[in-house]
């Protein structure tokens, strides 16, 4: 029995709910949500929620992050560069998911401490795509990194999806006060795209991360749930502010998701 997270709540604080009952919820707020995952839930009135980030709603760009990783598995075996790199680089082989795992993390990094500009990411982009022979014209008509537009989100809150917090520059800071401003700056925005002006109480950690604190500073926000990426399920003892989920993915086979919805995975994890 498919539930909303308010129903969830109502659990949480002693009511009944049918047995086998689920909760479905998409995080981030990529355009593709809106090619095939909304008009399945709406046909089928599933209600579902929809955690947005909205640093990338706001700038109407691709993902820097998750592209750059795609444009290098494109280009594997060949050669690019990066302004903020003095030599130039190799992108690993398409099938050495390791090693580009490892170089994207460096770079990540490196970037951060550098604070690139949004702008220069972009270019960045454009031309590591253009090195590697991808048409990027098509690429961004594709939209495959994408995050939705306000009109996209606005509509998807109007068709029943419920919108909710994701923080907007897709980070838990460790420094409280700039976690709150996080939420605080991804409420506001979503508060200003959908006029549906549903309560937005309800919170997933980007990534799953959290700090000890992390829920201490949502109850002072006033938001009731909050979802991790640890595996589990939800009873009523759980904190509502570190709730379990599956993250149905690619790396999930059918034989676990069956599991899962079964009963049957009483064993919890943390991703690593």
């Amino acid at each position: 029995m498919p539930l909303s997270l308010d129903q969830l709540v109502d659990y949480l604080r002693g009511a009944e709910i049918p047995e086998r009952s689920v909760v479905v919820t998409i995080d981030d707020g990529f355009h593709d949500f809106l090619k095939f995952a909304f008009p399945i839930l709406s046909s089928s009135a599933i209600p579902a929620t929809l955690y947005v980030t909205t640093y990338y709603v706001c700038h109407h760009l691709p993902v820097f992050d998750p592209a750059l990783s795609y444009l290098m598995w494109k280009g594997g075996g060949k050669r690019f560069s990066l302004p903020w790199e003095k030599q130039g680089l190799l992108a690993p082989a398409r099938g050495d998911h390791v090693a580009r795992s490892r170089l994207h993390a460096g770079l990540r990094a490196t970037w951060q401490a550098l604070g690139i500009s949004t702008e220069e990411k972009h270019a960045t982009l454009l031309n590591v795509g253009k090195a590697f022979g991808v048409d990027m014209d098509e690429f961004l008509a594709e939209r495959m990194f994408g995050l939705l537009s306000p009109e996209e989100v606005e509509n998807c809150a109007v068709g029943g999806i419920d919108v909710q917090l994701h923080t907007h520059r897709h980070r838990v800071p460790f420094d409280d006060q700039l976690f709150a401003n996080e939420i605080s700056d991804n409420r506001r925005r979503l508060q200003g795209i959908m006029r549906t002006q549903r309560p937005l109480k309800h919170f997933c950690y980007p990534s799953g991360e959290y700090h000890e604190s992390s829920p201490s500073v949502l109850r002072t926000l006033e938001v009731e749930t909050a979802t991790t990426c640890e595996f589990g399920y939800v009873t009523r003892s759980s904190n509502p502010l570190l709730l379990p989920r599956l993250l149905d993915s690619m790396t999930i086979s059918e034989a676990r998701f069956s599991a899962w919805l079964a009963g049957l995975m009483g064993v919890r994890y943390r991703r690593g």
